[in-house]
This record gives C-alpha cells, structure tokens and sequence, in this order.
C-alpha cells in the first residue's frame, strides 16, 4: 500500500506541535527537530516570532545559510602542542559567536534557535548543523541546556534550493505549510494596521487566490508578504494625497509589489470602494445608498467596516462621538439588510474577525435600537451570541 502524499497544514495549526517538540527538546528527549517548509512570503519567520513572543520565550533568529562560516564555527588559532615530549604546530577553535549570542540572553527562560532560509546551506553549514543537532555543540563547544532548534525553508528550485543533507533530513520532522487568509488576517494583519482596501479585497473569496500564488523568478507575485509591504507603501499614499491616487500610479506600485493579474483587480476593486465616497456618508454630506448588485453590495459593506475603523480610535476620546460613529454604521447595516440579509451578515462578521467582543456588542446594541427583527436574523448567521 502506497503512502498518500503528505499535504501542507496551516501554520496556526502546528502551533501546539511546535511548542510541545520545543519542551520535549529541553526534557532532552530524542525528538526530531520541526523543519517548517513553505512558500517564500507565507509568514513563516513572522510567526515563530509572535509564538515567542505569546510563550515568553527568547528568540535568536538567523539566516544560517548567510552568516559566513567563520561567524559560526570560530576560527583556527595556531597552538603549540606536547605530544610524548615532542612539541608540534597544532591549532584550536576560537570561541563560536553565535554561541556567546545565545549565552547572553536569559538563561532562565527557554531560547528558541531559529534557522531561517535552511534550504539555501551550504556543504560547509550543514556539517556544522549536522554536528549542532547531534551534538548539541559547535567545534566541541557545547549549546546552552536551554535552546532548543526551530528550523524553516523552502522546497522548490526557484527559491534556490540546495542539495540536502539526509543525515540531517533523517534528524527533521518535514513540516510542509501555508498561511491560513483568516487566521493571518484577525492575528497579524489587523493588529498591524494592513491598509483595509488591501484586506477587504482578499477577503472575498473570488480573490482569494491572489493571497498566496505561485512563486516565479523574474516577476513579482503575490503573497501576505507582498501585500504586507505593498499596503506599507499604500497607507502613507493614500495619506499624503487624501485618498486621490492617481489609478495609474496605483496600478504601478501594486504591480510592482503583487504582479500584474492581481494589481489589476486590486485596482479595479480599490476604484469601487472610493466611488461609494464613505466618507461623506460618515460626515453626513451623502445619503446611504445601497446598490442594487450584489457586488455593489458587497463593497459598499466593506467600505462602511473600513471607514468605521479608520474614524474609531478617534471617535473612543469622546463618547457621543463613539456613539454616533456605531450609529451609523448600524444604520449603514440595517440598510443593506433590508436588500440583501446575506451581504449584512458579511459586514457584521466583518466587524468580529477585524475587531473584539465590545465592538461588536456596542455595534448590536446600535442595530437593536433600529431594527430588532434584522439584529436578530444577523445574529442568528453569525451564531456569535
């Protein structure tokens, strides 16, 4: 009977894997150490350092593969040595920096030794891993009681894979993975400010394809990394400029970050969301209109979640401000599900997955005093309370 083919998890999925192998390594159990394989851009370093982070553990993160070899091993130093009344030229390893590295950090708390980009080795370092994790020590010089290996790459060519080593292999848990869109979206992208046109597109399911495709070498491509740093370079943009990017230059600077297929939708999409002029509707300057489509719909839901977030941290300083901004967004709401119910359930599980309990509960709250018949429906969909 033949094997199936051993499919990629999500990373949040492996997170108790990785923590429990992390403790099993400091019981000094003989356990293989998780190697995480997965796309560049996926979030694969980003995440080990948000679990250390949650775990209170010490983290030295390195590109093992790009430190040169002398940083690592030490250097030769001649010595003088006596062997049976005879005195010879010998030589002896100066101390390891990455081991005074991981001296210096709390020694009273578990050290995650983190090799990034482990698929880019060469010979030279892998003989150095090789003897790291058989030995736990570099030139002889022992590793601290308290560390324990992490080890992430890639597995295709294009990433510039090398040929392995199937003694370290063997010493590897293969660990294929992915990023999760949701999961990355509620724990990374919206406690990190991700510009919300960028995060409302890629959640509609029909785009999500360009969260995370296919890697090339001559080309940009998208993936949570790429639209990361191009939504770093759209918010003060869109800052400087008061939501007036030309769409050229729009299209230029997602291209150039995500590749031309999803920069083109991007675009398309972010021209959409700016004709429902939210902000007007916020100021009270413009009447709710809710479309007709239900694509329409859809972004103008998302748009009113997105001006909703933008206008929030300031509207908190004053209460009636506050109020007033769940006001109308429950308004906004209640409006659209008199349409369309399914698309009001989308912007209401919008708000739980971008923001928290009190959120939401204070946005019901505002829908109650308006609709109580459409609150109720909408919360029945969402199955929150």
């Amino acid at each position: 009977m033949e094997l199936s083919e051993h499919k990629a998890k999500s990373l949040n999925e492996l997170e108790m894997y990785i923590a429990g192998v992390v403790g099993l390594q400091l019981d000094k159990k003989d356990v293989a150490i998780p190697f995480l394989q997965g796309a560049p851009g996926c979030g694969k370093t980003a995440l080990i350092k948000f679990w250390c982070k949650k775990y209170g553990w010490n983290l030295l993160s390195i590109h093992f593969a790009l430190i040169p070899i002398e940083e690592i091993s030490g250097i030769p130093n001649p010595k003088e040595i006596n062997v049976n009344g005879k005195i010879y030229a010998g030589t002896e390893w100066t101390y390891p920096e990455i081991l005074t590295k991981l001296y210096l950090l709390d020694q009273k708390k578990p050290t995650i030794l983190f090799l990034d980009d482990f698929h880019l080795c060469s010979p030279d370092h892998l003989n150095l891993g090789f003897e790291m994790f058989t030995n736990r020590a570099i030139r002889g010089y022992d590793l601290p009681e308290n560390v324990a290996f992490i080890l992430a790459g890639n597995a295709s060519s294009k990433a510039g894979t090398k040929t392995g080593n199937s003694a370290i292999i063997n010493r590897c848990s293969i660990n294929p993975v992915f990023m999760d869109f949701n999961y990355w979206k509620k724990s990374y992208a919206v406690p990190h400010g991700i510009n919300y046109k960028v995060l409302s597109f890629l959640s509609n399911e029909k785009n999500r394809k360009f969260f995370h495709m296919d890697e090339m070498t001559n080309k940009p491509w998208a993936s949570p990394r790429s639209w990361t740093r191009f939504s770093e370079v759209l918010n003060p943009l869109e800052e400087a400029l008061k939501n007036n990017i030309p769409f050229s230059d729009l299209m230029y600077f997602a291209e150039s970050h995500v590749g031309a297929e999803a920069a083109s939708e991007f675009t398309a999409y972010y021209k959409l969301y700016l004709e429902t002029e939210m902000d007007k509707v916020f100021d009270g300057k413009k009447a709710i209109e809710i479309p007709d489509d239900m694509t329409g719909q859809y972004i103008y839901a998302l748009s009113s979640i997105g001006e909703f977030f933008n206008r929030l941290t300031t509207a908190k300083e004053n209460k009636k401000d506050e109020e007033k901004l769940y006001d109308i967004l429950a308004n906004i709401v209640i409006s659209i599900g008199k349409k369309s119910l399914s698309i009001a359930t989308v912007a209401s599980k919008e708000l739980v997955e971008s923001s928290n309990l009190n959120n939401y509960m204070k946005f019901k709250s505002a829908l109650s005093h308006i609709d109580k018949e459409i609150t109720n429906k909408i919360s029945n969909e969402i199955r929150l309370i």
